[in-house]
């Protein structure tokens, strides 16, 4: 990566170039678009060559010093987001390793880099099967669930064991709708030694909370039958405006709609005030076989997203190098969920669910605890719902091997 010097000459020669700045009208807005247009040029090289990048060190506050009070230039303004945008190159770690939290940065930053994914989408050849094809996909899963026994007469269990279950889940999209998913379970622990204890104080064994568990399931599907995400039918996918706003509209009444024990009213009012909600279906969207202009438009919606912070370059479980970015949701317990992808691809690797704060009856874990993930393992166009990316074949076993 070359050397980036910007000097204060270059902020007023690109200011100068402009038209003139009214310092007493300026909003953040305004502050904030500056910065994206001075920053794509360094973003787009830091995306290239991420491994020059170093970390920093050094502190930063974020605006003017507050021990000078003067009238604000504009090119003293250009040459403070410069500044800015210097930072942010600084402080994303390089190829070393995964980071343990946020860095001191903007929440402006996030949607920098989450536009430099939007357009390196739209360069990357479509992944979209044709009329009689089907999208294939394939993730490893791993997630965090409870597992108890209900005494005589009561829903609740009286007592409850949480286990980690890691799953491998191939799926295939037809455009109609039709497909099939098949879901190995390739592990299963108690989550703590706590979890443990309990299960045996009430004379249960690992494998007696998981019977009638099948190891494998595989099926097929009628159309218009598979969901994404859990949410969203995947035969609508392609019908999604690729405008962002109008996107984000069509986002919110399909989360609406798959709510129907929510008032409509009351399930927006909790979208708006919670940004998690949306974050994550749009995180499972981005792994899914869709046109380049639908990709892009997804990540400028999460760009728009309140709350979005950026956390820098990170390493998935698979050693794939990334920028990760996350939204933190509210309520009783907290937790962080973030996404990793490739900014020069456009390419998902990873989400998490990061435990900030346990909730009430949730499982009993240090905060700071991964409870859910899902690695990105490949996606691609086949002919039938038995055949894999690379032309092997894989049949159909609706009876599970394992039941």
């Amino acid at each position: 990566m070359a050397d980036i010097r910007l000097s204060d000459d270059a902020c007023d020669r690109l200011v100068g170039s402009r038209d003139t700045i009214d310092a007493a009208r300026l909003r953040d807005a305004a502050v904030v678009d500056a910065g994206r247009r001075l920053c794509d040029e360094l973003l787009t090289q830091l995306v290239c060559d991420g491994s020059s990048v170093q970390p920093t060190a050094r502190n930063r506050r974020p605006g003017l010093g507050a021990g000078r009070r003067r009238v604000v230039s504009a090119a003293s303004i250009a040459a403070a987001v410069a500044v800015a945008v210097l930072a942010l190159v600084a402080s994303l770690p390089g190829a070393g390793g995964r980071q343990d939290g946020p860095l001191d940065l903007p929440t402006a930053s996030a949607a920098v880099v989450l536009d430099q994914a939007a357009q390196a989408a739209l360069r990357i050849m479509s992944v979209v099967p044709g009329q009689d094809q089907y999208g294939f996909v394939k993730v490893r899963i791993s997630s965090a669930v409870g597992g108890g026994i209900a005494s005589v007469g009561s829903k609740r269990p009286t007592w409850t064991a949480w286990l980690r279950t890691s799953e491998i889940k191939s799926d295939w999209y037809r455009a109609d709708g039709s497909g099939r998913e098949r879901i190995v379970r390739t592990s299963t622990q108690f989550l703590t030694p706590h979890d443990r204890a309990t299960a045996l104080a009430h004379g249960m064994t690992l494998a007696q909370l998981m019977v009638g568990s099948p190891r494998v399931f595989d099926g097929a599907f009628a159309p218009r039958t598979l969901l994404t995400a859990g949410v969203l039918p995947y035969w609508r996918m392609n019908r999604l405006p690729t405008q962002p706003a109008e996107l984000e509209r069509a986002l919110e009444r399909l989360l609406i709609a798959s709510a129907p024990n929510r008032a409509a009213g009351t399930m927006m009012r909790q979208l708006r005030a919670d940004p998690a909600q949306m974050f994550s279906p749009i995180s499972q969207f981005l792994f899914l076989p869709t046109s380049p202009q639908l990709r892009a438009a997804l990540f400028r919606v999460l760009a728009d997203l309140p709350g979005v912070q950026l956390l820098g370059r990170q390493r998935d479980r698979l050693g794939r190098s990334g920028i990760a970015v996350a939204v933190t949701q509210g309520g009783s317990g907290r937790v962080r969920e973030e996404l990793l992808f490739d900014p020069a691809t456009s390419n998902v690797l990873q989400t998490e669910g990061v435990q900030l704060r346990a909730a009430p009856g949730g499982p009993a874990v240090p905060d700071g605890t991964v409870l859910q993930y899902t690695d990105f393992l490949s996606r691609g166009v086949v002919n039938s719902i038995t055949e894999l990316p690379g032309g092997r074949r894989l049949p159909l076993d609706p009876a599970g091997d394992g039941r």
